[in-house]
């Protein structure tokens, strides 16, 4: 039998969670708050996460996803009709 998942770590993001993504290298998290019309970018190392910056994005953002390279995200809004490129190096 084996052991199932165990929570490490909890932070509050927003007020309604609708996608999270990871970076290529694991190490930056990107939570989409969708009541909240913004990103939040997430710091791991090990088991911790913690809150590296907020930005504002159109109307309803739904999902979120990084480039390749890790340097840029790409966060998609239903109502806005938006795609929004974020930087994040």
């Amino acid at each position: 039998a084996d052991d199932p998942p165990r929570v490490e770590a909890e932070i509050p993001v927003g007020l309604g969670l609708s996608d999270v993504t990871a970076s290529p290298d694991g190490r930056l998290l990107l939570a989409v708050d969708e009541p909240g019309n913004r990103v939040v970018l997430l710091g791991r190392d090990g088991g911790a996460v913690s809150r590296l910056a907020v930005s504002a994005v159109a109307e309803a953002p739904v999902a979120a996803r990084f480039a390749g390279d890790g340097r840029r995200a790409f966060v998609a809004s239903l109502w806005g009709r938006r795609l929004s490129s974020l930087a994040v190096d």
